[in-house]
């Protein structure tokens, strides 16, 4: 049958009809067709540009640069049987395709052996068509590498003969290779088009967009559990995309800015049972290890590493005259892995030298697994997955989380500096509403706004009005050098309209950056 598809493509292409010569030989495997094509060639059927052509024409989404040779003529002819055949093991191994992983299975079940894979075939092509399972975290690991502004990327081909094939093209892996915008995701609701984010400004706007796109549209008819609330797991989720992003854009040293792609996993490709949230992070920069070190000398290891990033910043490991700066709070990586321990989650990092896998207890009774492997990413990989079940309520999670953080930082002081009511009249009110969520703006706000004021010794009342999601390195951005300046010059700050979400990361902040 598929002899008959290229004999009928090449005479489509032979006629001029270039458009049915490509829908009847791009859905037949390249390797078969390339076969073909080189017979056609040997027995002069088909001259040899012509040959050339008809692969472009039927794959012309090929990424990597393979074509027919020469050379592909003559090993057919030194290799093959009477009849002509060629030795494609021998193909193969000309061009340096990478063999699959053994299980020939991209999955968060077991994300090692796919990284010491990738990391061993970073020379070699890699097919995406070969496997037989993939998810979007291993796919976007392979495309951050395959970038077209590498140094060396990664080559890739991509035909979509498979279903892993077709699913890549889907998550549009060839537009982020190429660096080429995105089209319309063809399945919406289910899965997000893999993005590059390579500014502060852009990662809240696209927080919002991936967190509403992989939550809006899931069908609840048959819920995985007894709760779920679309709203508050997508606050959860776009929590988690915030702090993520803002890691890679601040810590990674990485030009070519971070690699987002995110699903709700609700079909059998997925290859689980439970139905999961998966979201994944990724840059090719220095690494978690690396990025530590500039700030904490004692840390030896890429493990330790990993193992510290997940405490929080004020731990008494470290040292706590190192606040670190206005746009970083040094609490994302901590608050990220409580979510996954207290959703039942994974939390997959993977960075220059060493691999950490959290598994959340199911049970909740805080038995979580936390085990780091020697494999790693060349870069820093995030992966983080939550049951379908989601988050009953955001706010609680978040403070139980901060509860948590206070616990561990019991050498720390209880000071506190902002009030809630008996506001005085000569109090200055300034709204956040027009820099909510934008650290950016957030960090001008203060500068330009508060802190004169605070200089000037009036008191200063913020009003959180549409605040409705607040993160901790978005409170940290507002508020950290204000609340600092009015504590040591002696004038009080005020709040209004504070959810409780924002009166705990109040807490929190005045926690760490108030000095005895």
């Amino acid at each position: 049958m598929s002899k008959k598809a290229v004999a009928a493509g090449v005479e489509s292409y032979l006629n001029g009809d270039v458009v049915n010569a490509h829908e009847l030989l791009s859905k037949i495997d390249y390797h078969f067709v390339k076969k073909r094509l080189i017979l056609n060639v040997k027995s002069q059927a088909l001259d040899f540009d012509s040959a050339k052509k008809i692969l472009n024409v039927a794959f012309p989404y090929l990424i990597g640069k393979l074509s027919i040779s020469v050379e592909d003529i003559r090993s057919g002819e030194e290799s093959g049987s009477k009849k002509g055949k060629i030795n494609l093991h021998q193909e193969i191994e000309s061009y340096g395709y990478a063999t699959l992983p053994q299980s020939k299975k991209i999955s968060i079940d077991f994300p090692i052996e796919f990284l010491a894979w990738l990391k061993k075939n970073t020379s070699k092509t890699i097919q995406i068509d070969q496997f037989e399972m993939t998810q979007p975290w291993g796919l976007a690991a392979i495309a951050a590498l395959a970038r077209q502004e590498q140094s060396e990327p990664v080559k890739v081909e991509l035909n979509g003969t498979s279903a892993p094939g077709r699913f890549a093209f889907a998550l549009g892996m060839n537009e982020l290779i190429q660096n080429k915008p995105s089209g319309d995701c063809r399945e919406k609701g289910r899965t997000v088009k893999m993005q590059r984010v390579r500014s502060f400004v852009n990662i809240e706007p696209v927080a919002s967009s991936i967190s509403h796109l992989v939550i809006d549209n899931i069908d609840m008819k048959e819920p995985s559990d007894e709760y779920f609330d679309k709203e508050e797991t997508r606050r959860t989720i776009y929590y988690v995309i915030v702090e993520l992003l803002r890691n890679v854009i601040q810590h990674s040293g990485d030009d070519l800015g971070a690699v987002i792609v995110a699903q709700n996993m609700s079909k059998p490709q997925s290859g689980e049972k439970d139905q999961k949230i998966q979201i994944a992070v990724l840059d090719t920069g220095i690494g978690i290890f690396k990025a530590l070190q500039n700030m904490h000398e004692e840390i030896s290891t890429p493990e330790q590493a990993l193992e510290r990033a997940l405490w929080p910043y004020f731990s008494g490991a470290f040292d706590r005259t190192k606040k670190g700066t206005s746009q970083n709070a040094g609490l994302g990586l901590f608050f990220v892995s409580e979510m996954a321990k207290l959703t039942a989650g994974t939390l997959l990092i993977s960075s220059r030298g060493a691999t950490l896998l959290l598994k959340g207890d199911p049970e909740g009774e805080g038995n979580n697994e936390i085990n780091t492997y020697e494999v790693d990413f060349p870069g820093t990989l995030v992966v983080f997955e939550l049951p379908k079940r989601g988050v009953i309520d955001h706010d609680e999670l978040i403070k139980t989380i901060i509860d948590k953080a206070e616990e561990r930082s019991a050498n720390r002081s209880r000071k506190t500096w902002f009030k809630y009511d008996d506001i005085p009249l000569n109090a200055y009110e300034f709204s956040v509403s027009g820099v909510v969520e934008n650290t950016i703006e957030a960090e001008k706000f203060s500068n330009n706004l508060l802190i004169p004021k605070i200089q000037a010794g009036i008191p200063v009342v913020v009003n959180f009005e549409d605040l409705k999601i607040c993160t901790q390195s978005f409170m940290h951005a507002l508020l950290f050098n204000a609340l600092r300046l009015a504590y040591n010059n002696q004038v009080r700050l005020f709040a209004i309209n504070a959810s409780p979400p924002v009166k705990d990361g109040i807490r929190l902040l005045e926690i760490y950056a108030i000095d005895e």
